[in-house]
C-alpha cells in the first residue's frame, strides 16, 4: 500500500518521503486521512472473534468446533488456520476485555 500511495505503482519502490504515522493522520491535523493498516485489522479480527462467540451461523459453527473447546475455552496445539495466531490473540483479549 505504501508502494502505491507514493508511487502509484504497487510493484515500484520509491523513497519515502512522509512517515506512515502521519500518513494516517486525520487530514485536519495535517495527515491523509489513510486507515492505519493495523488499527483496521485488529478490528476485523476482533469482529471475526465475536461473529465466531455470538452467532449461529455455518461459518461461526465450523470455527468452534475447530477451535473452541466447552463454552469459551480455547483448544490448545496447532490449529492449521493461517490466521489463527492472529485471532487466537485478539480471542483471549476479547474475552479479558469482556469479564
Amino acid at each position: 500500500m505504501k508502494n502505491f500511495l507514493w508511487t502509484g505503482n504497487i510493484e515500484k519502490r520509491k523513497l519515502v518521503t512522509a512517515a506512515w504515522e502521519k500518513t494516517c493522520l486525520p487530514e485536519k491535523e495535517g495527515g491523509l486521512g489513510v486507515r492505519s493498516l493495523e488499527y483496521t485489522n485488529a478490528a476485523f479480527l476482533k469482529k471475526l472473534v465475536w461473529r465466531v462467540l455470538s452467532e449461529d451461523s455455518l461459518m461461526a459453527d465450523f470455527m468452534r468446533k475447530k477451535c473452541v473447546k466447552g463454552s469459551r475455552q480455547i483448544k490448545t496445539g496447532p490449529v492449521t488456520f493461517s490466521i489463527w495466531p492472529y485471532v487466537r490473540d485478539h480471542y483471549c483479549a476479547l474475552l479479558e476485555e469482556s469479564i
